[in-house]
């Protein structure tokens, strides 16, 4: 396996004037992949909303990733490289980014959990509701 690329193809960022030290941080993301040969192109979008717990939740910021990886998987079992791997990698790219993005906004740095405890949330809040 080769990672040949990984590229920012999108990035939005909209903040508030005023932007309180407590958030509550509402993550969603998508992963697509698309194969064509030995070639595995990983998109991961990744969506964050900050509200500001001490001003009744109010929305105070918002980011918004696209991210493409792409991957040569000739010499790997490119199914289980392109759902569990692919997109761990591409999204430790996007966590750099969105922390590079709160740090130079002025905004306390928001930390991501590992892809793997994001999907491990979605299956205890779907059991949930």
């Amino acid at each position: 396996m080769e990672v040949r690329d990984v590229l920012i193809v999108e990035q939005n960022f909209w903040r508030a004037k005023k932007v309180g030290k407590k958030l509550n941080v509402e993550i969603k993301y998508d992963v697509n992949n698309r194969q064509d040969g030995d070639n595995l192109f990983t998109e991961f979008v990744v969506n964050l909303r900050m509200k500001d717990k001490e001003e009744d939740e109010k929305e105070v910021a918002r980011i918004g990733l696209k991210l493409v990886g792409s991957f040569d998987v000739s010499e790997i079992d490119a199914k289980k490289f392109k759902e569990e791997m692919a997109p761990q990698i591409v999204f430790t790219y996007a966590k750099k980014k969105i922390l590079a993005i709160t740090q130079e906004a002025g905004i306390a740095p928001i930390g991501l959990p590992s892809i793997s405890a994001l999907k491990k949330q979605e299956k205890i809040t779907s059991k949930l509701n």
